[in-house]
């Protein structure tokens, strides 16, 4: 009988525990995630786990417009209309990493890094860089801002030049990578300049970071080349915003 009543008033610890956990993490996000995010989703974000959505549409989104860089980020969207879009989520606890925002700054702004990335082509069955080279062509710096202009040369797309702006802010950062030149695969433009971007908030919450990236492309649906972009150019923009997760890992 006691065994019984321990046991029993365990499991009811453990529920409330459960409970107050769930709903606790739940108020935490709720100004900045809709119902597109699942309890279930948003539970595996907070163990650690990293989300995935290739959305497609811009009502499909997990974020909430609910603040400065929500605003910019969908007034962006909005005027791009993209036909590939996905995004990607991690949460991170603030005690695991207090100087986070100064550490992201560090590493978004190392272009030279990005050189070499790995990425595992799904069209070719093989591992590449995801960048051969990327360089610095010229950057500015100012106390709450860097503007870089970069170059990448990236296969089987050859050269792309992007203009990357990363404003900061005391509790978060908002980092944009547009294309200004052409993207071409062999003599075909498939995606146009100014037409694939990809951006990365940074959240303070009061006990953890959000981490939100998306890729944004607006390109012409043909037959023989729809699913090569989406292909490499999603898959493309998750592997990045993962090698800053992972590099984040790393400086913890």
């Amino acid at each position: 009988m006691k065994f019984n009543y321990i046991k029993r008033n365990l499991s009811i610890i453990v529920f409330f525990f459960f409970i107050s956990f769930f709903y606790s993490n739940n108020y935490e996000t709720k100004e900045i995630f809709n119902d597109n995010l699942s309890p279930a989703t948003l539970d595996s974000l907070y163990k650690n786990k990293v989300f995935v959505n290739n959305a497609k549409s811009i009502s499909k989104l997990s974020i909430k417009n609910f603040n400065e860089q929500t605003n910019r980020l969908f007034n962006t969207l909005n005027k791009l209309n993209p036909n590939y879009l996905a995004e990607i989520i991690k949460i991170i606890p603030i005690e695991q990493n207090k100087n986070l925002i100064f550490e992201l700054k560090t590493i978004l702004t190392d272009i030279h890094s990005y050189k070499g990335i790995p990425y595992y082509s799904e069209h070719n069955d093989i591992w590449v860089d995801l960048y051969k080279e990327a360089k610095i062509i010229s950057k500015n710096n100012y106390k709450s801002n860097d503007q870089i202009k970069a170059y990448f040369w990236m296969e089987p797309f050859k050269e792309i030049y992007s203009t990357i702006n990363i404003d900061y802010y005391n509790n978060s950062i908002f980092y944009e990578n547009i294309n200004t030149s052409d993207i071409k695969y062999k003599d075909f433009t498939c995606i146009k300049s100014s037409n694939m971007k990809s951006f990365i908030i940074v959240l303070k919450t009061k006990t953890h970071w959000i981490m939100y990236g998306i890729g944004a492309v607006k390109a012409p649906k043909i037959p023989i080349v729809t699913k090569r972009i989406e292909l490499s150019f999603m898959n493309r923009i998750k592997t990045f915003c993962n090698f800053i997760f992972d590099k984040m890992k790393l400086v913890k």
